[in-house]
């Protein structure tokens, strides 16, 4: 009787886990292009992704964000340009959208044995023309510690996240998220921080640069700040706006 009791609950147990669900989008996904193969490789820790996309002519692109499930957004670098991503999982295939300066691409791709999937030889990334970023600051206005908000809805689930941005007087600054927090018909989900960017900052005319640790100047785009100047509106030359508040 003590026997057949430890055998059932065994069982049990053996059937939990074969029915427990790996990390959703976890995994390495292919598609065939005229240029050549796409080779995406991602990597979810406690619902952080991490991941990498090969594409032909031996171009990497980095992806960070956050996951919901089969979901996951976040931001994209190709060490010169970054962008925007999501990515949406259904059964083996994954519906990937990149944007970046006011254009998206959508890729499809599917599941594939990570063995067998070999990507364009990875290279470091070209360096950026121009010299590293010296000097900066410029608006006074600006300095200071800045928050702003994203809101994703998509049927009854959504989800907000929030970044910082940190000017400071002598021409340095510092940007990162905040947490994520998501949540939909009998279910929520509240992520962490990920890591910060630092560099140089400089305005000019209306206009923000942004530049990276070694890296030149680069254009973000306009801002405008209210009169009470605790809050200040970017207008992004990728595409889209952002409302930052003085925290």
């Amino acid at each position: 009787m003590r026997l057949g009791a430890h055998l059932a609950a065994w069982l049990l147990a053996s059937l939990a886990h074969a029915q427990s669900p790996p990390a959703e989008l976890a995994g390495t996904y292919a598609t065939e292009t005229p240029q050549g193969p796409i080779v995406v490789r991602i990597e979810v820790t406690a619902g952080r992704l991490a991941g990498t996309l090969d594409a032909p002519g031996s171009r990497r692109i980095i992806l960070s964000g956050t996951t919901l499930g089969r979901y996951a957004l976040g931001t994209m670098s190709s060490g010169v340009d970054t962008g925007e991503f999501e990515a949406l999982l259904d059964g083996a295939t994954l519906d990937l959208r990149l944007s970046q300066r006011a254009q998206t691409v959508p890729l499809r791709l599917q599941r594939v044995d990570p063995t067998a999937a070999a990507p364009p030889p990875a290279r470091a990334p070209a360096p950026s023309p121009g010299s590293p970023a010296t000097g900066g600051a410029g608006d006074a206005r600006l300095v200071g510690a800045w928050s702003g908000q994203t809101l994703i809805t998509s049927g009854d689930a959504s989800m907000a996240s929030e970044e910082f941005l940190v000017f400071r007087a002598d021409g340095s600054y510092t940007r990162g998220s905040g947490r994520a927090v998501a949540g939909g018909s009998g279910w929520s989900y509240e992520g962490g921080a990920g890591p910060p960017e630092q560099g140089r900052w400089r305005t000019e005319d209306g206009v923000l640069f942004l530049a990276g640790a070694q890296g030149p100047w680069r254009r973000i785009g306009r801002y405008g700040m209210a009169e009470d100047g605790q809050t200040m509106r970017i207008t992004y030359d990728r595409g889209g706006r952002k409302l930052w508040t003085r925290r």
